[in-house]
């Protein structure tokens, strides 16, 4: 939406024009207070352009480089040269047909710092370390996430070039929650753990869950340090990891694992190896993120479209989200989904070299200082 800005002060609300009448003045005879005054320019002003080669009306403490001519023709310059390039580059297309302007992927400029050799090659590092210390098994290698299922829209088949197309509103498709997602490099998957954005919890909530899911909830609906401790109880009760069979849980960065002393020494306690992911790197390194989450995500989005096509004028309330997710996870939850995952990382079978040089950053050789320190990167034991 557009605004109408309003000046804050009175800076130059003379025109060039006056300018140039003020100086004219003073050239013939004119005292500079007289001009000045005469013309409505300030007298420090009206001095300062007495003596410069060029009339200008720039703000601020720099002068321009060139003059209005000498930027018409640079500006004319850059034309001509646009449109021989263009030329050139048609050219060079037609005789290399293999070639084409693709349009790069998404990239925030922290994921692309954060995906650097000396960062990823750390976290392998710690992986094998941990691998062949521990005698780890694809079965006791895990790694947790948490997503938001917001109702995300599913794409409708529609005549080609008609510009409506109906849908459901983000207020009928409903509420979101968080899921907490843990599966291991051989397929098994615990069951969800649900955070609601609500203070008191209700038996309700829990109505057609996956069995064996838990629920919490909390003002802001997303992870704390206390909803992941309790996590880590469901998961300990599901991996019962001992001395003779230790696990290796992967985790990201988020504070409510990294920044949590509670987990950390339950976890030493309990023959838990926790590996954390180098910052920024969860597309590429998390297996969860790399194969579960969005297959988990469309068929959600198709249960919800289903329940608003039976259901004409009901919305989707976090009373519906569980009982929705459970098919959703049903058909997401599979062996082959978390085998590739952990394939696609590298972190099973192990394979530090999955990703080739190109697969870096080209932004910086170096990790940020916070990728290579002892809290992110070491494996509590």
């Amino acid at each position: 939406m557009s605004t109408n800005y309003k000046r804050k002060n009175n800076r130059q609300s003379w025109t060039a024009q006056q300018l140039e009448q003020a100086i004219k003045a003073v050239k013939s005879g004119s005292p500079v207070k007289t001009a000045a005054r005469s013309y409505a320019i300030p007298r420090s002003t009206l001095i300062r352009h007495l003596t410069s080669p060029t009339v200008s009306t720039w703000l601020g403490p720099l002068d321009s480089v060139f003059n209005s001519q000498q930027e018409e023709e640079l500006v004319q310059h850059l034309l001509d040269l646009e449109k021989g390039w263009l030329e050139k580059l048609g050219n060079f297309l037609k005789r290399n047909p293999k070639l084409s302007f693709r349009k790069p992927p998404a990239t925030c400029a922290a994921r692309a710092r954060g995906f650097n050799t000396p960062a990823v090659s750390a976290f392998y590092d710690l992986l094998e370390e941990a691998l062949k210390d521990h005698k780890l098994t694809p079965d006791r290698v895990l790694n947790v996430d948490e997503t938001s299922v917001p109702p995300k829209k599913s794409k409708v088949a529609a005549l080609k070039g008609k510009k409506q197309v109906g849908g459901i509103t983000s207020a009928e498709r409903g509420e979101t929650a968080t899921a907490v997602m843990c599966m291991s490099a051989t397929g098994q998957h615990l069951p969800p753990f649900f955070i609601f954005l609500r203070i008191r919890m209700h038996e309700a909530l829990k109505k057609g869950a996956s069995r064996g899911s838990k629920f919490a909830c909390n003002a802001s609906g997303y992870m704390t340090v206390e909803i992941f401790n309790e996590w880590f109880d469901h998961f300990l009760e599901h991996v019962k990891p001992s001395e003779d069979s230790p696990a290796l849980l992967i985790i990201d960065g988020h504070s409510s694992h990294t920044k949590n002393l509670a987990f950390t020494e339950k976890a030493r306690a309990n023959f838990v190896k926790v590996l954390v992911l180098p910052p920024h790197t969860s597309n590429k390194l998390q297996p969860l993120d790399v194969s579960f989450i969005a297959p988990f995500k469309t068929y959600y989005a198709q249960e919800v479209e289903r329940f608003l096509q039976q259901n004409p004028g009901k919305v989707v309330s976090q009373y519906n989200v569980a009982e929705l997710m459970k098919p959703a996870f049903i058909k997401a939850a599979t062996t082959e989904i978390a085998e590739n995952g952990f394939e696609k990382t590298g972190i099973w079978p192990f394979d530090r070299n999955i990703f080739s040089d190109d697969d870096s950053a080209t932004v910086t050789d170096q990790p940020d200082p916070e990728i290579l320190s002892e809290e992110e990167t070491s494996i509590a034991s």
